[in-house]
């Protein structure tokens, strides 16, 4: 289930709702295995593919067996396995909802719980507002939670030409099922289309990062991450503000407008089957995202030459029609992928088109 809300309020009540339904615990490998063989014990699709790959069992195999009906077998090989590999503690996150308890994660016992509430205040507590940010939208799912921030006064114009205003702000991922590490990144909101853009963490422009990486726990029931007394491990909110700060600098917003110019600017030499055709060598795109791509390049082609800037916008275009929000994050991301690792040679390679 995902929530998508666009009112901070609305955000931290519902953080709130899930958190009263977690609990956690540390106990050794075989024990949990040992309940989950019996049965007695319910996964979720991510706690599942966890247990899967700490025994060393492809998730692929695993779920080939699920198909065929062999799930028993596929228990008995984790059971198996669990007895020859040297014993260890792990950590159980369960959800305990009015339906029935279930395992959400499968982690090392030295996973640092870093969870959405405390995130949630945290940003809260770090006064965005004062950068002029709003949140533009956000959700949470029981694997990740999202949040976007824009600011109206942080606007620039692409090249020469006016109309292709970007407004600049933030983008913030949590996950508290070892999906991904705390972030925050640059984001871009490009006001002609209403695209988004999400930055990578690794390209250099002052994104933030936190590992949920910590001290081994011992065996047992866990207090709620809130209320884990630590102030090494709690989220500052001044440094929050401090990082925001860097991103939304004028040499931050710079350098990704660099990015974004010097992409605008390199036109393809190439006809719009040739360029999705490679274009679909870079990034994964289902046949319905390659149909309406294809038509949104073609678009841009009426206006002007194809440039690596619009085949960019095609895919962030695309996001406002993904199956779900997950997705949309996704494509969000993979802009980000073309802007900066591909480039019009990329789109002009040879390729064979089916006659």
């Amino acid at each position: 289930m995902q929530i998508v809300i666009n009112k901070f309020d609305q955000l931290v009540s519902e953080s709130k709702e899930r958190e009263a339904q977690h609990r956690d615990v540390v106990v050794s490998n075989r024990d949990f295995i040992e309940s989950y063989v019996s049965g007695g014990e319910e996964l979720s699709v991510l706690a599942t593919k966890q247990v899967y790959q700490h025994h060393g069992i492809p998730c692929s195999f695993a779920d080939k067996l699920a198909d065929l009906g062999l799930n028993a077998t596929t228990r008995g090989l984790v059971s198996d396995i669990a007895g020859e590999i040297p014993d260890t503690l792990r950590m159980i996150r369960y959800k305990d909802a009015p339906d029935g308890t279930t395992v959400r994660a499968f982690l090392s016992n030295s996973y640092e719980r870093l969870d959405n509430s405390e995130v949630i205040q945290a940003i809260k507590d770090s006064k965005l507002g004062d950068f002029g940010l709003e949140l533009k939208t956000s959700n949470i799912t029981d694997n990740q939670l999202h949040m976007s921030f824009v600011s109206e006064k942080l606007e620039r114009e692409v090249g020469t030409k006016t109309g292709d205003a970007l407004q600049f702000g933030i983008s913030v991922f949590n996950s508290e099922v070892g999906l991904s590490s705390f972030r925050i990144v640059p984001f871009i909101y490009r006001l002609v289309c209403q695209n988004g853009l999400i930055a990578a963490t690794s390209d250099g422009l002052g994104s933030y990062r936190r590992f949920h990486i910590g001290k081994k726990l011992n065996p047992g029931k866990l207090l709620p991450a809130c209320e884990v007394a630590s102030t090494e491990r709690k989220l500052s909110p001044e440094i929050i503000r401090e990082k925001v700060a860097e991103l939304l600098s004028d040499e931050s917003i710079q350098a990704v407008m660099d990015k974004i110019t010097a992409k605008a600017e390199q036109t393809i030499d190439a006809p719009v089957i040739q360029i999705v055709t490679n274009l679909r060598k870079e990034i994964v795109l289902t046949e319905k995202e390659t149909e309406l791509v294809t038509s949104y390049i073609e678009e841009s082609d009426v206006e002007g030459p194809t440039t690596v800037y619009s085949v960019m916008n095609a895919i962030t275009k695309v996001a406002h029609q993904a199956r779900d929000y997950d997705r949309n994050i996704e494509l969000q991301q993979l802009g980000w992928r073309i802007l900066t690792n591909t480039s019009a040679k990329t789109y002009e390679r040879p390729v064979k088109i089916a006659a």
